[in-house]
């Protein structure tokens, strides 16, 4: 949301007729998806603008941010080899199935200010994205590309089987300030990220590594009970990006406060050069589309959790923490993951929520 209260949204669609107004791109140009911009007045009663975002395969934004002149940010993934760049940064060319993409829109949405894809050789999701004062955008996600590029890292090796990772990049795009990995030796996804006004990033996800990077932390190791196999994180930066202030895992007991749902995407090995890799097949990413239009309370609602210094003391009660439902078994008895049309995918989902909408309106076709 802007300083005038304008609400700026950032999705996904399939929809050949999406509403466009004063569009950068009017026309749906994917194999499944593109991903969509909207600009809402404050009232609700118009958009602004509207516009596809995307390319000749899959592009989908999973999160937005808007400065004080009314630039949106936005952050995602994409398995187009030529999704829209500008002023990108300077990578080698895409080898991987899926790259994280940020792109910078100007005010009034017609143009790109700048547009870059980021990862290495593997897969690589952009899930969360804040900015500063300066406009400089701070972006986090996961990656399984040993190669991701990194610059002034706290981690600059990709440790597990995935790693999260998180960039600073300069206000007008063309320069990483820094990158880094976050993770153990096993899974680490980042969901989530904020900045304070000190410049310093604020990063939330979910672990599976029992050597997760911890620093100061309400707690050492993971609390989760063997039916959990991951745990909420929430790291604290220095603002130059190579230290942490804080590291620590936030879960008592085996009580997650992790909410919402996740985007399922298979454990697949890493693939050769040219090979598309099945963990985002379009039959998987249209099972995963799928199963979110026929379960929307689950991606609507989110919380949101507020770190304090005086929540760092000690855990809370184990009378006052939340119930949580059980974990329903896969067809292979692993417990921990569900079960849709033959795929599989966790069931856990989005760690505390920063940034959440508090206005409903509907967008799509016919509007």
């Amino acid at each position: 949301m802007d300083l005038a209260g304008a609400a700026y949204i950032a999705g996904s669609t399939g929809s050949f007729d999406f509403p466009v107004v004063n569009a950068l791109q009017p026309t749906f140009l994917g194999d499944l998806t593109d991903a969509f911009v909207c600009e809402l007045a404050p009232d609700g009663s118009a958009l602004l603008y509207s516009t596809y975002l995307g390319s000749t395969e899959i592009d989908e934004a999973t999160d937005i941010a808007v400065d004080s002149l009314g630039a949106a940010y936005v952050i995602g993934f994409t398995t187009s080899p030529d999704f829209p760049s500008v002023n990108p940064l300077p990578l080698p060319a895409p080898e991987g199935s899926a790259d994280a993409f940020v792109s910078k829109l100007a005010p009034d949405g017609t143009r790109l200010i700048y547009s870059t894809r980021l990862g290495g050789k593997d897969d690589d999701f952009g899930m969360g994205i804040a900015i500063d004062v300066s406009g400089a955008a701070y972006v986090t996600g996961f990656t399984f590309s040993r190669d991701f590029p990194t610059m002034n890292a706290l981690q600059p090796r990709l440790d597990g089987f995935s790693d999260a990772f998180v960039v600073k990049i300069a206000p007008e795009g063309g320069a990483m300030i820094y990158g880094t990995y976050l993770g153990g030796f096993q899974d680490d996804w980042a969901y989530d990220i904020a900045v304070d006004t000190a410049g310093a990033a604020h990063v939330t996800g979910f672990t599976g590594s029992g050597r997760f990077p911890t620093k100061n932390p309400l707690q050492p190791a993971s609390g989760g009970s063997t039916d959990v196999f991951v745990d909420v994180f929430v790291s604290k930066f220095s603002p130059n990006g190579a230290a942490l202030v804080y590291s620590t895992l936030p879960g008592w007991h085996g009580k997650m406060t992790a909410v919402g749902a996740l985007p399922w995407i298979s454990r697949a090995p890493p693939t050769s050069p040219g090979r598309r890799n099945p963990a985002i097949s379009p039959r998987r990413m249209r099972c995963n589309r799928d199963w979110r239009a026929r379960a929307p309370a689950a991606i609507a609602t989110h919380s949101s959790s507020k770190i304090t210094d005086d929540s760092l003391a000690s855990p809370p009660a184990a009378a006052s923490s939340p119930a949580r439902r059980q974990p329903r078994a896969s067809a292979a008895g692993a417990p921990g993951w569900r079960r849709h049309d033959g795929c599989a995918f966790p069931g856990i989902a989005r760690a505390i929520g920063i940034r959440r909408c508090a206005a409903s309106t509907q967008i799509g076709p016919g509007q």
